[in-house]
């Protein structure tokens, strides 16, 4: 079973290490350090959600309802991280960064719904009396 981060906690931390804004990632543009933050954010996706392809190429239009990702596109950025992760270790180190910050993210993310669960729970709790 995949653990469960969702795409925009994906995409932002992506964009946090990078240093890029959120749209950066999701916009049409395709300059390289672009690209490359994008086809890693689109990587964790597919590795951390329960998304299609298609609708991991949907979370990256963004504001151009024109633009759209189709799975194929998806399937190449995914299939060129793991090649890169299995030809260069500095590329490999910066997924595990990247890893490492979207597990903790995702922790806290986790910890938060959990508060906001258990308070809607007492809540209802406190109702029914």
């Amino acid at each position: 079973m995949k653990a469960i981060i969702p795409a925009d906690l994906i995409i932002k931390t992506v964009a946090r290490h990078y240093h890029l804004e959120i749209g950066m990632i999701t916009c049409p543009m395709r300059f390289r350090e672009y690209i490359k933050a994008k086809h890693i954010a689109m990587y964790f996706c597919r590795k951390y959600t329960n998304l299609s392809l298609a609708q991991i190429g949907k979370k990256f239009r963004s504001k151009f309802p024109n633009f759209t990702l189709d799975h194929s596109t998806v399937t190449y950025a995914v299939n060129s991280v793991n090649d890169q992760i299995d030809c260069c270790s500095d590329y490999r180190e910066e997924i595990y960064e990247i890893n490492r910050k979207l597990r903790t993210k995702s922790k806290r993310h986790i910890e938060e719904i959990k508060i906001v669960d258990s308070e809607v729970y007492m809540e209802n709790d406190f109702y029914k009396n």
